[in-house]
């Protein structure tokens, strides 16, 4: 586990990657551009990338990397399993309430293990999707450049010598 004096030299996902390479494996990474709110019809706009996945523990983390022009802007990512309906409209209780994991949460240019990153489960094989949405809608959000990653925790078998 990162401590915060480590935590705020992280710059990047890979700086992050640095940190917990020895309990995880990289199955994804990939960058992208925030889409804006759709406030007339008060609905996220996700941003997905299908990936196949196996049961196991994951761990999403999301990072925006743009510098913020107007104000700094906050985005979500979450893990949806095979099936499961993509969010569209925002819970009146706000962010991590309504979703099936905790979200993890980009907000400006800094990086925190306890928010920008979030641990989850699945039972399921096959194709999940992963995604990122935010609730503003101003023009600075379309240029404004995120990372997510997805890290699959290493399972340690104790071999048993008998």
């Amino acid at each position: 586990m990162t401590n915060i004096l480590e935590e705020s030299s992280i710059e990047s996902l890979g700086d992050y990657l640095a940190f917990c390479e020895d309990a995880y494996i990289t199955e994804f990474w990939v960058g992208g551009f925030l889409r804006p709110f759709d406030l007339p019809k008060g609905q996220y706009r996700w941003v997905l990338f299908p990936i196949d996945l196996c049961p196991g523990q994951y761990r999403l983390c999301l990072m925006l990397v743009s510098k913020w022009l107007i104000r700094p802007i906050s985005a979500l990512g979450m893990a949806f399993a095979p099936g499961e309906k993509v969010l569209t409209q925002r819970d009146s209780s706000g962010f991590g309430f309504g979703f099936s994991i905790t979200p993890a949460i980009a907000s400006g240019n800094t990086f925190y293990a306890f928010r920008n990153t979030t641990n989850f489960s699945t039972r399921f094989n096959g194709i999940h999707q992963l995604g990122v949405a935010t609730s503003y809608w101003s023009d600075d959000v379309e240029k404004t450049c995120f990372e997510i990653m997805l890290l699959r925790k290493i399972e340690k078998k104790l071999i048993d010598n008998i």
